[in-house]
Formats: C-alpha cells, structure tokens, sequence
C-alpha cells in the first residue's frame, strides 16, 4: 500500500465516519432510542476522530520530523489519533452520564498517557 492509498483511505474514512455520525445525531431521537443508538453514536464519532486526529497527527509529524522514515508516522500518529480520540469521546460520554468533573477527566487523561507510556516502552524494547 501506497502512502498515497493510504492517506485517501484516511479521508474517506474521516468523511464517511462523520457523515453517520451526522446522519444518527440528527435523525434519531435521544428520548425515544435505546442504547444500541447511542452506542452507534460514540462510536461513530470514535472512528471519525480517530482518522481526523490521525490525518492531522501525520501532517504535524511529516513537517517536524522529516527525517525519519514516513511509514513510521503513520504509525504513530494513528496511536496518538485513537488516544485522542478516546479522551474526546470519553469526556462526551462521562458528561452524558452527567459524571464529567475534573477529577474524572483528569483519571481519563492519566491513563491514555500510562497507556502511551506504555507503547513507548514497548517500542523503545524492540
């Protein structure tokens, strides 16, 4: 695959995703759905972040760090994409539950950072 196959691939994930997520966000009605509706909702929203945030993290990464190889920050971007994508829709989902307070979102920021800290060590191992 191609670095061009692939960063198409990105955006058409990125408008496709957002285009459900558009699609349940105004078409279904959130006192009348069930949870499998609002499953579908984060989710959707979860993968349309996480390309976006990915897309974005490799265009930041390719002008800072030129000189590594182009293959690896995809990679890398794409793990940075998901552990954004997480805290965002995380935080969305404690508020829906009306949960949100900054100690919660300070626990959920802890631990997307000992999760990279944790594939950083990996990395750093192999």
């Amino acid at each position: 695959m191609t670095l061009r196959n692939c960063l198409l691939g990105l955006v058409l994930s990125t408008i496709l995703c957002f285009a459900a997520w558009l699609l349940i966000l105004f078409s279904v009605d959130p006192d009348k759905s069930n949870w499998q509706w609002f499953l579908l909702l984060y989710l959707s929203l979860l993968f349309a972040l996480t390309s976006l945030f990915t897309l974005m993290g490799f265009f930041v990464r390719s002008k800072i760090f030129s000189n590594k190889p182009i293959f690896s920050q995809v990679g890398i971007s794409f793990r940075h994409g998901i552990l954004f994508s997480i805290v965002a829709v995380g935080t969305l989902f404690l508020q829906g539950l009306r949960m949100l307070s900054w100690q919660n979102s300070l626990l959920l920021i802890i631990g997307v950072v000992i999760l990279e800290f944790y594939f950083v060590n990996q990395e750093s191992n192999s």
